[in-house]
């Protein structure tokens, strides 16, 4: 169970901005924080997509955010590299 925390005045003031209504004194805010496993996944999922490729220690190529997580786990090590698309145009300039 978790604890229960007075928030300060001027968060709840806030709070009660962002839903543009007026909350009365007894009322209650919900603070649901983000699964840190979750936001891990969305990174490694946010890279991924922007062209990196991710390799376990022997060579393998990881596919999936829960892929880079299961080899994280199993050694701590990834090897990162990433793709990027030059202008065909800049290849004499290499």
């Amino acid at each position: 169970m978790r604890k229960r925390e007075q928030l300060p005045p001027a968060l709840i003031e806030a709070l009660m901005a962002l839903t543009g209504e007026d909350a009365p004194e007894e009322a209650v805010f919900f603070i649901v924080r983000p699964d840190p496993r979750e936001q891990l996944a969305n990174a490694f999922q946010e890279g991924l997509g922007l062209g990196h490729r991710f390799r376990d220690v022997f060579g393998g190529e990881l596919s999936s955010a829960d892929d880079i997580i299961q080899a994280l786990k199993s050694d701590g090590r990834v090897h990162v590299t990433q793709v990027v698309e030059l202008d065909p145009e800049l290849a004499p300039y290499l």
